[in-house]
């Protein structure tokens, strides 16, 4: 677990002798910009992040927090004129969501006898954001999580194609991630995102998913901003390739 987190830290450290100063954004999420010093933003589905310093933001999903313990923090590095860079680092403790889903009948996602021990999970990722425009911009991101088990793992795979991704490394111990998106405004308080995430799963049976999401924001001034969007799933499951129809993502967030 430690490897990848010191592998990408070795990697992005010259990237620190170009002293340039983190840009912020008041809104984006997943991109290499952090919040501004004291802004807090949270949404119905959408992370609560605060903004403690000019280059770290603190976040956790405070309805995730009720199954899936989870604090994630977000550090700016110095980049360059066009470029912004960051790393992020989460920690998610997921045992109690698992114990929820298995039940026997309806319910039941996991086997009623699966021997699910203490998981912590360890999320490490980099973000390279390039300023195409002055309101539009792209970001990279890649990195995966690494799970330890404290105990032995005796529980399957969960075989939906939209959580397959996230949720495979409890099982396999690992999974790898990347993404690129595409962000900025449209016109006046509209804005957009579309993405597309590979995940890597080091099995043979089910190895990858392949997410395509997109999203178009309102922002009611300074303080409220709401969401529209979709996402689609390809996969190779470990019972075999699946294409999901489009989810609807609808989202309400508040700043402060």
């Amino acid at each position: 677990m430690r490897a990848l987190a010191l592998a990408l830290l070795v990697a992005l450290l010259p990237l620190g002798a170009s002293a340039a100063q983190p840009r912020h954004s008041d809104w984006d999420l997943e991109t290499a910009r952090t919040l501004p010093p004291g802004r807090l933003t949270v949404g119905v589905f959408a992370p609560l992040r605060w903004g403690v310093t000019e280059s770290l933001e603190l976040s956790t999903h405070p309805l995730w927090n009720l199954v899936v313990p989870n604090l994630a923090a977000k550090v700016a590095l110095p980049g360059s004129l066009d470029w912004d860079v960051a790393l992020e680092f989460g920690l998610s403790h997921p045992t109690p969501l698992l114990h929820l889903l298995s039940v026997e009948g309806t319910g039941g996602v996991l086997p009623a006898d699966a021997s699910i021990p203490d998981l912590l999970a360890l999320d490490v990722h980099a973000f390279f954001t390039y300023r195409i425009a002055r309101r539009q911009a792209l970001t990279f991101r890649f990195g995966g999580r690494m799970v330890e088990a404290f105990g032995p793992r005796n529980f399957p795979t969960i075989d939906y194609p939209f959580v397959y991704g996230q949720t495979a490394p409890y099982v396999t111990g690992m999974g790898m991630d990347l993404q690129v998106a595409a962000t900025g405004r449209l016109f006046g308080d509209f804005g957009y995102r579309a993405d597309l995430t590979l995940y890597v799963i080091p099995r043979s049976d089910g190895p990858f998913t392949l997410e395509q999401s997109g999203a178009v924001f309102y922002e009611l001034g300074e303080r409220w901003r709401l969401k529209l969007g979709y996402k689609f799933v390809a996969a190779q499951m470990p019972y075999g390739f699946d294409v999901t129809p489009p989810m609807p993502l609808v989202d309400a967030e508040v700043a402060f």
